[in-house]
């Protein structure tokens, strides 16, 4: 009997680690673009003629282009730090949850520094959406560290709302002009 509940916890521990790691690595490290199965890494900075994307980059009006620069290079150097925190294959729940929390550090510090931009009055209300997908990403990030600190309730639903977010993030971002600002990580 102590057996199978020795076995049955750690069968339960392993499967709240892998889970764990699944869900911190979707938000840092290589993003994929949606429907290509393109792999990018975020460490390369991406130029506007080797950008691969399944979603169609909207070319962005000259009045506009000074801002996008700014902020997508703000999101570059935040997509860069994200790139630096992959998870190994036998990371600790611990580890799992200080990845998460570096994670939400760094999106916080991006986005300190964006909502420090004035967008043009043309994009202002697309602006307005991804910082406000931008912070949600980053109460899903702290939810997950401490979901990850708690053994593990909540991964399914918050990896769930993470995918949802980042392909929110990327049509609203892409639609308008943004590359680096488009994707996370």
């Amino acid at each position: 009997m102590s057996f199978a509940r020795r076995n049955s916890a750690s069968v339960l521990a392993a499967l709240c680690i892998a889970i764990a790691c699944l869900a911190v690595a979707g938000c840092g490290g290589k993003s994929e673009a949606s429907g290509t199965g393109t792999t990018t890494n975020a460490s390369t900075p991406s130029t506007a003629s080797s950008s691969t994307s399944s979603t169609a980059t909207t070319a962005v009006p000259p009045a506009e282009q000074p801002f996008v620069a700014e902020a997508d290079a703000i999101c570059r150097k935040a997509n860069m730090q994200l790139a630096k925190t992959q998870l190994k294959k036998n990371t600790t729940l611990a580890a799992a949850a200080g990845v998460a929390a570096r994670n939400a550090a760094t999106e916080r510090g991006a986005l300190a520094e964006l909502t420090k931009l004035t967008p043009p009055s043309a994009l202002a209300p697309t602006w307005a959406k991804m910082l406000s997908v931008r912070r949600s990403l980053v109460r899903g990030l702290d939810e997950l560290a401490a979901a990850i600190r708690r053994g593990g309730e909540k991964f399914p639903a918050l990896r769930k709302q993470k995918k949802q977010l980042h392909a929110e993030l990327t049509a609203v971002g892409s639609k308008a002009g943004f590359k680096d600002c488009a994707k996370i990580g």
